[in-house]
């Protein structure tokens, strides 16, 4: 199986997109009918945490919680779950909405220091979405508008330094989708090996 994993600065359209790739392939028929879609546990953690602190304070915003290292532990642990039982389904592809490696980054900028060892992911490509030309929608979660470019330029940086394979998608989201799916399709071709055990 071949896991694609989104990165991503807030805001950046990463949710649609990954939701378009696998109704894109799920399209195809066949054993690609079963891709799935795994959303991001960070963000019901998030919903869960504030709601839990607005019952002590009814004035708290996201960006007034306090983060510990565990708590990104859960998180990465959680998502993996999500991965694991989606990979289930037997399609050749999973598209997963962030994974372990992005949680490490987002622990960084929440907790101010590196990551302990998470979880493990399964990602084979991650699709890092630009945020050029995509207005910072703020749905009453989001905290990090003023570093949007500076999150996107870490995970780059991080891809990079860990050699991983990667692509960043720009322009539309049609565009990106396109981009998204040539990079996913070169990835297939080149066909896939065993993965060592766990």
């Amino acid at each position: 199986m071949l896991g694609c994993g989104f990165l991503v600065p807030e805001s950046s359209g990463t949710t649609t997109l990954a939701r378009a790739l696998a109704a894109h392939y799920a399209r195809r028929g066949g054993v690609w009918a079963a891709t799935r879609w795994v959303p991001e546990y960070g963000r019901l953690y998030c919903e869960e945490k504030l709601a839990l602190a607005r019952r002590r304070d009814p004035s708290l915003w996201l960006g007034d919680l306090d983060w510990a290292s565990e708590e990104f532990t859960v998180i990465a642990e959680r998502q993996f779950a999500w991965e694991e039982s989606a990979a289930r389904a037997g399609s050749p592809l999973l598209v997963c909405d962030t994974d372990a490696f992005a949680t490490e980054l987002w622990h960084e900028r929440y907790v101010g220091t590196p990551a302990p060892p998470l979880a493990p992911g399964r990602g084979d490509l991650w699709i890092l979405t630009d945020t050029a030309g995509v207005p910072f929608e703020q749905d009453g979660w989001r905290d990090g508008e003023t570093i949007r470019e500076a999150m996107s330029a870490r995970f780059a940086e991080e891809l990079r330094r860990r050699r991983l394979p990667h692509v960043v998608v720009t322009g539309p989201h049609e565009r990106r989708l396109s981009e998204a799916v040539d990079a996913v399709d070169a990835l297939l071709g080149k066909g896939w090996t065993f993965t060592p055990p766990r």
